[in-house]
């Protein structure tokens, strides 16, 4: 359900209440070592984990070969990237490739301490034996690693069946199956489970490891003698081994980290880690660090940046060969060039580029706030100052940050469109916004009017991709993936985009409400009224890496900017290009931009 800014914040203090409540006191912000779960229920069970009396497998279980998680397996570094830019940790980020890893991995110090929460990921059912390992470690990510401590979570699947554990693990002594000695069966865990865990420095060589399932009710935790590696912190979804063999990665969709404390005894380095064959195809990879103070990220099964599809896919282009995103040729930038832009991601991440020298832009996130949407984000527009912005999701549920009044939902109006929301615009008076559906049906909040719909004209159609408005919120435009154009209230009809060589993916009006720009997903543009074009990338022969999803235009219309799904920019007229997702990650979920002025 969408929800105000002011609620958001009181939800995500709530949030990041109950995710300290775990939190050894050594750590930022850290409380009592036992805390209330999520679901409001006060932990039910704990389970002592005593030294090696508790290393052992089920009861009366047979000798079975050495399986579980192990130390990296390197692949030779692949990138090195820039400084992460606002929205995400302040640290040098490098991607690396393993062949058992994907994730987050902290370099550069000595740690004592480790701590995240997860959700547990859900696999697809295997009539083959297929694997995954979510969890948190230290030392296991040196080159040279002389051990590993670690606890999680793992789901194996084998003849259609899939079962979920938990574990820890100290190196070179295999994992160890954690258990309930009420019933001497595993503890539950099922997909879904919010878990809590955390490794931490005692004394020298004693070490706490606790893992705790809210959902479930129950907590692990002992103390453990751990004298290996402690130069690198983990957050990691792995491919355990059997024996000394890699297994086949299940298919876990995707793994969210957040609350990623350490402790680390000088300046770290953050690192992403993409998991690869042997054959260097990317089968797990992770997203954008996102901008909390406890880090959080999302690790992804299949591969980044894969034309075709709208979920990761599952094979990659070689990632040595960076997707086009330079510009092509445009006009410096005139006094008009102190503008930047914001791109939102469908888990309602946004990313920031301001010009050099200026900040601002920024007024918050959805991952920020730990909230993950009830439907993907399919749009983002600013207010007429640019002090703040409202995301909108497939359902209808509306995000406001900074100055963004929040003035309504559809999941708060109990109302559930006929067809997914594709779009959001707001009037230049800052009081009022307008939502679209596939089909054509419009939704007004605030003081805006509803001056009409397809579906009240009776036009039967599923393949809206954009509105844009007049600037008093009088008129308002919708575009169709075919490129047919439909004019509201003042809104002018001044031609259509019909015949295009790819389909149409964004509308946006120019300033004054005399005029409006129609894109594709090639980045063919098409200008009407007094729109101006000032360029396309076919013209310029440029191909984008993903396709175009906006068009943005600067504050005085003398140019605009096409953004593609993987966060490409490009920039034409007097459009500054200040930056570009695809220099420091690999994201294709980027679905929507807007202008700010700084």
């Amino acid at each position: 359900m969408g929800i105000g800014r002011a609620a958001m914040a009181g939800a995500a203090a709530v949030l990041l209440g109950l995710a300290s409540s775990l939190l050894p006191t050594s750590l930022p912000g850290a409380s009592a070592a036992q805390g209330t779960g999520t679901q409001g229920a006060s932990v039910r069970h704990v389970i002592a984990l005593s030294g090696t009396s508790a290393m052992h497998t089920l009861p009366s279980a047979p000798a079975r070969p050495r399986r579980g998680p192990d130390p990296a397996q390197w692949v030779t570094p692949v990138r090195t990237g820039p400084a992460a830019r606002k929205g995400t940790q302040i640290v040098t980020h490098s991607t690396q490739q393993t062949l058992n890893w994907s994730g987050e991995m902290a370099t550069g110090a000595e740690f004592t301490g480790v701590h995240g929460s997860w959700t547990v990921p859900s696999v697809t059912a295997a009539a083959t034996n297929h694997d995954s390992a979510t969890w948190i470690g230290i030392g296991g990510g040196s080159r040279s690693a002389t051990g590993l401590i670690q606890t999680g979570t793992d789901q194996h699947t084998s003849t259609g069946t899939t079962t979920y554990s938990a574990w820890y693990e100290i190196l070179p002594s295999p994992s160890v199956t954690i258990i309930d000695p009420t019933t001497g069966r595993p503890v539950p865990v099922s997909p879904g489970d919010q878990i809590r865990a955390e490794i931490l420095q005692q004394t020298s060589g004693a070490w706490l490891i606790q893992i705790e399932d809210v959902t479930k009710g129950w907590l692990a935790h002992g103390t453990f003698t751990y004298t290996g590696t402690t130069a690198t912190a983990e957050w990691i979804e792995e491919a355990p081994s059997l024996n000394t063999s890699i297994e086949t990665l299940a298919d876990f969709h995707s793994a969210h980290f957040t609350d990623m404390q350490d402790t680390p005894s000088g300046t770290q380095t953050l690192v992403a880690l993409q998991m690869v064959t042997r054959a260097g195809t990317v089968i797990a990879y992770p997203g954008m660090v996102r901008p909390t103070t406890t880090r959080s990220v999302t690790i992804f099964y299949g591969a980044p940046s894969t034309p075709g599809g709208t979920t990761p896919p599952v094979t990659t282009p070689p990632v040595t060969t960076p997707p086009v995103t330079t510009p092509p040729a445009t006009t410096p930038p005139t006094a008009v060039g102190q503008s930047g832009y914001d791109l939102v991601g469908s888990d309602g991440g946004v990313f920031v580029f301001d010009p050099p020298g200026t900040a601002g832009g920024f007024f918050g996130s959805l991952p920020a706030l730990h909230v993950v949407p009830a439907k993907p984000i399919v749009g983002m527009v600013a207010t007429v100052n640019d002090k703040g912005y409202w995301l909108v999701g497939s359902d209808g549920g509306v995000f406001a940050f900074g100055n963004a009044p929040f003035l309504g939902s559809l999941p708060g109006m109990h109302v559930v469109p006929a067809q997914p929301i594709t779009g959001i615009v707001a009037a230049h008076t800052g009081q009022g916004y307008f939502l679209v559906g596939r089909d054509g049906g419009v939704f007004t909040f605030g003081a805006v009017p509803f001056l009409g719909s397809l579906p009240a004209d009776g036009i039967r159609v599923h393949d809206i991709v954009g509105i844009a408005a007049t600037p008093s919120g009088n008129g308002y435009w919708l575009v169709a993936s075919t490129g047919q154009v439909y004019a509201f209230g003042a809104a002018t009809h001044l031609g259509t985009a019909l015949g295009t060589s790819s389909p149409v993916s964004a509308i946006s009006g120019t300033t004054t409400g005399g005029g409006y720009w129609v894109t594709t997903t090639s980045g063919a543009v098409h200008a009407f009224g007094n729109a101006k074009s000032f360029g396309t990338l076919p013209s310029s022969g440029v191909l984008p890496y993903r396709p175009v999803v906006g068009i943005v235009h600067t504050v005085g219309a003398g140019g605009y900017w096409l953004v593609g799904a993987d966060g490409g920019v490009f920039s034409f007229g007097d459009a500054p290009f200040i930056g570009a997702l695809p220099s420091i990650v690999r994201v294709d979920d980027i679905v929507g931009a807007v202008a700010t002025t700084v």
